[in-house]
């Protein structure tokens, strides 16, 4: 749908990128299933938002507004009348989510009368086991007594802190406090998968709407995000939607802030109350970086463009301050126009802004240029990209590529292991630039980029960041060479999307697992390909807010690994760690939820090519409370996967005797983490020698999908480089070239050449030509001929499919195919040895195996002796 200027959106949706929040995985257990969290893409309010009775409530409140708020009390609301105290019960409208959204009207009773906030929950839902007055406590102090520790003022509750940054509410009733009404969303069944959490509805805020409340208002779904059937609730988890409703609430009063603002503002409501947000994953996808500001788009797509907005907002008011950010909720304006109103006074363009923006989501540093390439929030401190758009080998030697970036977005383009670097980008004009450096040996470094510019020094990687402030999608070349290092960049990943968390330490109240009360570490085996030192360690945590509770260290761990036998049931070798050879503490304080990365350069963690290791993490110095939760795959069973077998994620165990054991999780799920190995190459050096590439022109039918394998010797193992018609095929290093998806476009000169440390072959270059989609027999090559001859033909559909020969008396003399074909294109070769000299003809004919029309074609041909 639309974004719309006015929109007040949301279901606050916590989720790792597109994944679901994840379930304690057991020891020896199957998976189990928890729907304790909230996943899918719906914005429900911003349904809400762009209805016609939102639109209309809107509309007519801010024209009473412009009247001077005329008296209404005549007006029959179903939430004014007398005063209320506790125990007082009413009716409000509210919507029924398993009746099209239908209004209904429904009781409840006063539960929490504040300074700042009333909270009333459902007459039926209100009870010790389901939403007790405990959690409407413990709601109510979180609204008006204290957030977490990471709060911007941890002794103020969300709706005075929320005031502080983003202006007053609307208070259409004059009481000067914020209702929640806490009801059950869904009355007859809880949907499995997604549900809402929370809403706020603009129509309460109309002095006429049929379905108005007149009220400031935010609604909270008692089951499951309050209480669950047969199973406990993070409170912290309806508090941080709460946290984000309230900003839309406040927005509603005067904003015009588009979609992708107005969740950013929400999005960031969540950070500066101390929870958490959600996970910036979606760094790490290219396309969700290249991405124009402002799209909002449907579908789990939507998660990302939260993500992208809280990320961007956050960056905004940690840089600029949350008054001037803040004062964008109300400010009445949209757009650009919103941020160049909040920069007014700064100095700082905006253009200046997205390219800085963009910078610091690679480097993340509070020590570069005052700290304008990084994050003050804790909650922001590990945000990383590791996945850069392009990251080109150094045995590349040179690299040409054409980008496009959309407005607002970004590319990064990484060269690793260079010397000397001399590089050239286009439409300085236009495209904002910074060059992001990282020495072998020294801290990262911020350059501004010229045109041209040759740098000096060897670099562990130089990473061009190229943002675009344009409107409009705008192009640029990059070029550059350099002098090839003999090192390698390994990056040792090997879990799968993450499916469930494994809490530390383990927790002994879980149901029917009291076991995991032993479970004190957990050891993830790598094995590098080189030898070389460790450069850093990326992990996850879970997303939701009781991922990161109390105060502890955790503690990283190299060690080496011994042989202990084989997979049970298998002939597979088996490991278990065996001494600590280095470690690092990292303090509570210093982890967020999402990607975390741990900076070990400097820390001499050497490790050997070919060779075991693993990398144990243990929380120690913690308090009771203490709870770390790491996100794992889905595991896999397997056994011909390298990833999962030899086992790789340890759960490491001790006994009340201080018996320290080893065990794997029952379906060999791996932690997700990734290390970073930088090796200095010093084998053997064999110049490549390329083979394998076509002397004919390759022929494609339209649609398919084209795997072209070339081979090469040399060591070390040589990379390749591909081009089309001159310029770099993005993302191709391997010795195949695949192309998905065949079009009319990918006709072409395509080269290609191998590379490592000894050198370079020349390139080797063939013809592509797209084949139309349709069935077709073409004439054969060589006509004439002697003796042989080649035919092709197209084939569309999964056909029956009949190739002859016949003599000009009609009589058949080869068969050359009779049988069923896939959708593809096809050649044969005929022998005409035996054959005497003359006009023979040839028959093709298709019939679908779907029942589709079928094809019949016929050809002349000449056989010359």
């Amino acid at each position: 749908m639309k974004p719309s200027s006015l929109t007040l959106l949301l279901v606050l949706l916590f989720a790792i990128g597109a994944q679901a929040q994840e379930t304690p995985l057991p020891l020896g257990f199957g998976k189990s299933a928890d729907d304790s969290h909230i996943h899918g893409a719906a914005c429900f309010t911003l349904h809400l938002q762009e209805t016609e009775e939102g639109r209309q409530a809107l509309r007519e409140y801010r024209q009473w507004e412009q009247d001077g708020r005329p008296d209404i009390r005549s007006r029959q609301r179903l939430g004014g009348g007398s005063v209320a105290t506790i125990g007082t019960k009413r009716n409000f409208r509210v919507l029924d989510f398993n009746n099209n959204q239908a209004y209904i009207t429904v009781e409840f009773e006063l539960r929490h009368d504040g300074t700042r906030s009333k909270i009333w929950v459902q007459t039926s839902e209100f009870g010790s086991n389901k939403v007790s007055q405990a959690k409407v406590d413990a709601m109510a102090q979180g609204l008006e007594v204290l957030t977490p520790p990471l709060s911007i003022d941890p002794s103020k509750g969300i709706l005075e802190n929320n005031v502080s940054v983003f202006g007053n509410r609307p208070n259409v009733d004059n009481s000067g406090v914020v209702h929640l009404l806490v009801y059950r969303f869904y009355p007859t069944e809880i949907p499995s998968g997604s549900y809402v959490a929370g809403y706020f509805s603009p129509t309460n805020l109309s002095p006429t709407a049929s379905n108005s409340n007149f009220a400031d208002i935010i609604h909270i779904n008692s089951n499951p995000a309050v209480y669950r059937d047969g199973g406990n609730v993070d409170l912290g988890g309806i508090l941080n939607t709460i946290a984000h409703e309230d900003q839309h609430l406040v927005h509603a009063r005067a904003g015009q802030l588009v979609a992708f603002q107005n969740e950013g503002q929400s999005e960031w409501a969540s950070i500066l109350n101390g929870y958490p947000t959600r996970s910036t994953g979606y760094l790490n996808l290219p396309a969700n970086v290249n991405l124009n500001l402002f799209t909002w788009r449907t579908g789990n797509d939507v998660l990302y463009d939260y993500a992208r907005a809280g990320l961007f907002h956050n960056y905004l008011g940690d840089r600029f301050g949350r008054t001037r950010v803040g004062a964008m909720s109300f400010s009445g304006l949209s757009n650009v126009a919103a941020y160049n109103s909040a920069l007014s006074g700064t100095g700082v363009a905006f253009d200046e802004v997205l390219i800085d923006f963009h910078t610091a989501n690679w480097v993340n540093s509070s020590t570069i240029e005052g700290g304008k390439y990084g994050y003050v929030s804790q909650q922001r401190r590990n945000v990383s990209v590791v996945n850069p758009a392009e990251n080109y080998s150094s045995v590349f030697l040179n690299v040409t590529t054409n980008r496009t970036v959309q407005y607002g977005g970004a590319e990064y383009l990484q060269i690793t292991g260079v010397k000397n670097p001399q590089i050239t980008v286009t439409n300085t004009t236009v495209m904002r630039y910074k060059l992001i450096l990282q020495p072998v040996s020294g801290p990262v470094q911020v350059r501004n980029v010229t045109a041209s510019q040759t740098l000096t020094g060897d670099f562990q990687y130089v990473t061009l960041v190229a943002a675009n402030p344009s409107t409009t999608p705008a192009s640029f070349s990059f070029s550059a060479n350099w002098d090839p290092l003999p090192f390698i960049t390994e990056n040792l990943n090997y879990a799968a999307a993450s499916a469930f968390f494994a809490e530390l330490p383990g927790d002994a109240t879980l149901a029917d697992q009291p076991n995991r009360r032993f479970f004190k570490g957990y050891a993830i085996r790598i094995d590098p390909t080189y030898a070389g030192r460790l450069q850093q360690l990326s992990y996850t945590i879970n997303s939701r807010s009781e991922s990161i509770r109390g105060s502890g260290t955790l503690r990283i761990s190299l060690y080496s690994a011994v042989l202990v036998g084989n997979e049970a049931g298998t002939s597979i070798a088996r490991y278990n760690p065996n001494l600590s050879l280095k470690s690092i503490d990292v303090p509570f304080s210093d982890i967020g939820t999402g990607f975390n990365t741990v900076d070990v350069r400097d820390q001499n963690w050497l490790v050997n090519g070919a060779t075991n290791y693993f990398l144990l993490f243990e929380v120690v110095n913690h308090t009771p409370d203490a709870r770390l939760e790491f996100l794992l795959d889905a595991g896999s069973t397997n056994q011909n996967d390298p990833r999962y077998f030899p086992i790789r994620t340890l759960i490491k165990r001790v006994d009340d005797n201080n018996v320290t054991t080893w065990g794997g999780w029952s379906g060999r799920n791996n932690q997700l983490l990734s290390a970073t190995v930088f090796s200095e190459y010093t084998g053997v050096l064999e110049t490549p020698v390329l083979s394998g590439v076509p002397t004919q022109p390759v022929n494609v039918l339209q649609g398919t999908t084209l795997q072209l394998t070339v081979s090469a010797t040399g060591t070390p193992t040589p990379v390749f480089q591909w081009r089309k018609d001159g310029v770099m095929i993005a993302g191709q290093t391997t010795s195949t070239l695949t192309i998905p998806s065949i079009s009319t476009t990918s006709s072409g000169t395509y080269e290609v050449r191998a590379t490592n440390f000894a050198g370079a072959t020349a390139y080797q270059s063939f013809e592509v030509t797209v084949v139309p989609n349709q069935y077709r027999l073409t004439q054969n090559y060589p006509n004439p001929f002697n003796p042989t001859t080649r035919i092709e033909f197209t084939i569309i559909n999964r056909s029956a499919v009949t190739l002859k020969v016949y003599d000009v008396a009609g009589r058949l003399v080869r068969t050359l195919a009779d049988s069923d074909f896939e959708r593809g294109l096809y050649s044969v070769d005929l022998d005409a040895t035996g054959l005497s000299s003359g006009v023979y003809f040839y028959q093709l004919i298709a019939t679908p195996r779907s029942g589709a029309t079928g094809f019949s074609s016929t050809k002349k041909m000449l056989i010359v002796k």
